[in-house]
């Protein structure tokens, strides 16, 4: 198959857009299929406020970051092509924007993928490219809309027209509208499990744990970090390992952990995090909105702990054994104590669930099934 996958974001962003879209991309081209991975070009002084210090000087510098990190993740892919379009980051939804019309930078192909469609077309709603293109798949990665209400004044009043709009611009450019989690309220979108995690982080599972507690994300508030500032504080816990990017709330988490005396100790971003979180023996994911909670499931296949705040976005990894659930400080403390004195529980068959082998399959039977409906027979090749 010929498949082109456009993403909002892209490497060496460190955000889980970046990431999923690169593994699609990378996932379908070693299993035998033409793919072209089409991701936003920011100008080099735009590219600090997403990307810390890792700034690309060009197109080719960036697309050699990309490959160099499959390589670095043990999943070289010599035959995916990189393609750019020019784009622009609003400081205001502090989100990529194109420059360029979609539809007139994409030739014909015989599986459009499009990695956040409610932002690639966010600013042009009225418009429609799904009738340009054999099939078109969205992938809905960021609940906006329940970002909104713990933001600005103004975001708040408008965080349920930013549903809707997200969801009508989706609807619009795509033939089927996937997402993971029932949470983000698509009501046109599928539930299915489209993105997975890597090989090497299932390899780690037999490596010896030297650490105990790490955390993993960006820097926003509703990602729980004021939480956990108090929570660790508070049990006077050894120091966690915050492997951190940057976000727009960044001070006021920084002002929040020194206030508190928090023992969290920021590492910055890692380009090669199975390696980096292979030795922790716990994950400590205090977000309480989160749509592919990524963290989370790398952990859980390398056989980890993680410990959860109880929420509904959470839900998911409540079945696997090493997930441990808190509603209160107290359930906190104890799941903390029992990490320390247990080790994890080894990891079932179940955990193939996780895998990019089975993303990857899910995706190709959706793309079938909406094919056969269409009567799309070029993708018999599936």
């Amino acid at each position: 198959m010929n498949i082109r996958i456009i993403s909002s974001n892209s490497l060496p962003m460190l955000n889980g857009v970046a990431i999923n879209a690169t593994l699609r991309a990378a996932y379908l081209a070693r299993a035998g299929h033409d793919v072209t991975l089409v991701v936003p070009w920011l100008e080099p002084q735009e590219q600090h406020y997403v990307a810390a210090n890792l700034v690309c000087s060009s197109p080719d510098a960036q697309r050699r970051c990309i490959l160099d990190w499959l390589d670095a993740n043990q999943l070289p892919a010599p035959a995916l092509q990189i393609a750019f379009f020019r784009a622009y980051y609003d400081r205001h939804y502090q989100l990529n924007f194109p420059r360029e019309l979609i539809e007139q930078i994409t030739p014909q192909c015989d599986l459009l993928v499009l990695e956040e469609p409610e932002i690639l077309m966010g600013k042009r709603p009225w418009a429609s490219i799904k009738q340009r293109f054999l099939l078109v798949i969205g992938i809905i990665h960021t609940n906006y809309a329940e970002i909104a209400q713990h933001d600005r004044w103004l975001h708040r009043k408008l965080a349920s027209l930013y549903g809707r709009l997200g969801n009508s611009i989706a609807t619009r450019n795509c033939h089927k509208v996937i997402t993971i989690d029932r949470l983000v309220e698509f009501p046109a979108a599928e539930v299915a499990y489209v993105v997975g995690i890597a090989d090497e982080f299932f390899a780690q599972q037999q490596r010896t744990k030297t650490h105990l507690f790490y955390c993993a994300g960006r820097m926003d508030k509703f990602k729980g970090w004021q939480e956990l500032a108090e929570l660790s504080a508070n049990l006077r816990m050894e120091p966690i390992d915050v492997y951190n990017t940057p976000g727009r709330h960044q001070d006021t988490i920084l002002s929040s952990v020194a206030a508190h005396s928090a023992p969290l100790r920021f590492c910055g971003p890692t380009l090669q995090p199975a390696r980096t979180f292979g030795k922790y023996k716990c994950l400590i994911n205090p977000s309480r909105l989160e749509v592919l909670n990524t963290t989370t499931r790398q952990a859980l296949c390398m056989g980890q702990f993680v410990i959860l705040p109880y929420e509904h976005c959470n839900l998911p990894y409540y079945q696997f054994p090493n997930c441990l659930v808190y509603r209160s400080p107290t359930e906190f403390e104890r799941h903390v104590e029992y990490v320390r004195s247990h080790d994890p529980a080894l990891v079932g068959n179940e955990i193939h669930s996780l895998s990019w082998q089975s993303a990857t399959e899910n995706l190709l039977e959706i793309a079938q099934n909406i094919a056969d409906d269409r009567g799309i027979v070029t993708l018999n090749r599936l």
